[in-house]
């Protein structure tokens, strides 16, 4: 197996983190997953929560075997959704700095660029930023069935996470990277799928074309 030399913490919460992870796992790292006393109130969320954490070490969460397992790791993954049962995760940009040598991926709700970068990462918080869910039902938003902001972080924070460990012999450090699990992932599809059907309809010749184009 291509990662099996690899040793990744799992300490993120929610879908995109179950799934980046587990496309560690499945690749052959070996992964050691932390898990609140109380038990991750995303198994009550997700059916197939528990198919994603199918090949990790789950242990109960404690500093000190947390710290231990830390000290040995190549990646640590860290954030992801909010949930009123679970406290804030652990910090990334502390880990980043505690063990200079690890590769630090944190599931944010938008990019650190972002002007609102504190929102919580959660899938229809997401797209309603992006545009994507504009529509109200009586009683709930209307939300695009299909996760895509999960499920494109959980992708490209894998590539992420595996391309800062890939660069490490070179640098001699780790590395922290930070995707918005949402927010970015959702706006890059919905952006893509908008610009198919204006061109479609009119094909844009300018940016002056683009901006008269109903959004």
């Amino acid at each position: 197996m291509p990662l099996a030399s690899v040793k990744v913490v799992d300490l993120a919460a929610g879908m995109a983190g179950a799934v980046a992870v587990r496309i560690l796992t499945d690749a052959g790292a070996e992964v050691l997953r932390f898990e609140a006393e109380g038990g991750d109130p995303f198994y009550g969320v997700y059916p197939a929560y528990r198919v994603w954490q199918r090949g990790k070490t789950i242990k109960p969460a404690q500093d000190a075997t947390i710290a231990a397992a830390l000290a040995e790791a190549d990646i640590c993954v860290v954030g992801g959704e909010a949930h009123p049962d679970l406290s804030a995760t652990r910090s990334a940009a502390d880990l980043h700095k505690q063990y200079p040598g690890l590769v630090v991926l944190d599931l944010t709700g938008a990019p650190a660029s972002f002007a609102d970068d504190g929102f919580p990462a959660v899938e229809i918080l997401a797209q309603a930023r992006s545009g994507m869910a504009f529509e109200q039902h009586a009683d709930k938003p209307f939300a695009f069935p299909l996760p895509i902001g999960s499920y494109g972080a959980a992708l490209h924070g894998a590539i992420a996470a595996l391309a800062a460990l890939w660069e490490r012999p070179t640098t001699g450090k780790g590395e922290l990277k930070v995707r918005g699990p949402d927010l970015d992932n959702v706006m890059s599809v919905y952006g893509s799928y908008h610009m198919a059907v204006v061109q479609k309809n009119a094909p844009i010749q300018s940016l002056a074309d683009l901006a008269k184009q109903p959004y």
